[in-house]
């Protein structure tokens, strides 16, 4: 057996262990999981990367796990019937996968908070898991705040961000969880400015460009805003001149907003225009994560 496949048949091993305990407590397994994946990763990179056949395979096998574990959540909670699990394999990358096995113990912890029932949907697509359902009830009490708070620091201090929708209709509420592994350590967001200064973000901030800023007006929550000399300065809401010049061609800004549970964020940044995802290493680099994560 060679290298890879040593590697492999220890993560999957791993990530069946972690199943069998869904019901306890996973952390040490996870670890595991985490420690094999890491090696899977620096030995198949490259190799994956230029050998899609063996690449589909390991996602296929990955996919398989994972729906398994949902599948055995599933059959353990009184509150849910199945799971329907969907999949875009071709926008779920190797480091996304490595990521998201990395943080299995957190997803099922964050799921775990809530009183899905029903049907369970579970989708992996463009570096995101996503997880949905109809909820028994949706209660956001002082307990929850506390536990969901602690989650969402986790994922961001492993440069992946946890958010949610929720829709409410006729007592009924529906809640969707995502989990975004999209952050590329070598991919960089970058803005450049007429005088010459220049900003580089993750490109995992793409994912939340605001492009209908009126729903956010007069909505307390809060405001991280960089302005013109590159100072950043905490609002309670998103100042009132954001809105006027938004919709103007001589904008000079751009809007980023996160639906934390709890702790919604907003993002002020002072360019706008055409952003590029690029690995240009010259730029003023800002660690999005860290901001945040405060």
């Amino acid at each position: 057996m060679d290298l890879r496949s040593h590697n492999l048949k220890q993560t999957v091993s791993a990530i069946e262990d972690l199943r069998s305990l869904v019901a306890s407590d996973f952390h040490a397994i996870a670890d595991q999981a985490l420690h094999h994946v890491e090696q899977l990763k620096q030995n198949c990179d490259h190799d994956w990367a230029v050998n899609q056949k063996a690449y589909a395979s390991v996602c296929n096998l990955m996919e398989g796990q994972l729906k398994s574990l949902f599948e055995f959540y599933a059959k353990n909670n009184p509150l849910l019937a199945q799971i329907q699990f969907n999949h875009d394999k071709e926008t779920f990358s190797l480091t996304a996968w490595n990521k998201l096995l990395s943080s299995l113990d957190l997803v099922l912890r964050s799921v775990s908070l809530f009183n899905f029932t029903e049907t369970l949907d579970v989708k992996l697509m463009k570096g995101h898991l996503v997880v949905s359902g109809k909820l028994k009830k949706f209660k956001l009490g002082p307990e929850l705040r506390v536990k969901t708070y602690a989650l969402i620091r986790q994922f961001l201090a492993l440069e992946s961000v946890f958010t949610y929708d929720v829709m409410e209709m006729g007592g009924e509420a529906y809640l969707s969880l995502r989990f975004d592994y999209s952050h590329r350590a070598e991919l960089r967001l970058d803005f450049s400015t007429n005088q010459g200064k220049n900003l580089s973000f993750s490109n995992i901030l793409s994912n939340y460009e605001v492009t209908n800023l009126e729903k956010f007006r007069e909505v307390k929550h809060l405001c991280l805003e960089v302005d013109s000399s590159y100072q950043l300065y905490e609002r309670e809401m998103i100042p009132e001149e954001y809105f006027q010049a938004f919709y103007s061609s001589e904008a000079n800004f751009s809007v980023f907003h996160f639906s934390f549970l709890f702790r919604p964020i907003s993002l002020i940044i002072p360019m706008r225009g055409d952003l590029s995802v690029s690995g240009l290493q010259n730029q003023a680099y800002v660690d999005f994560f860290s901001l945040i994560n405060k």
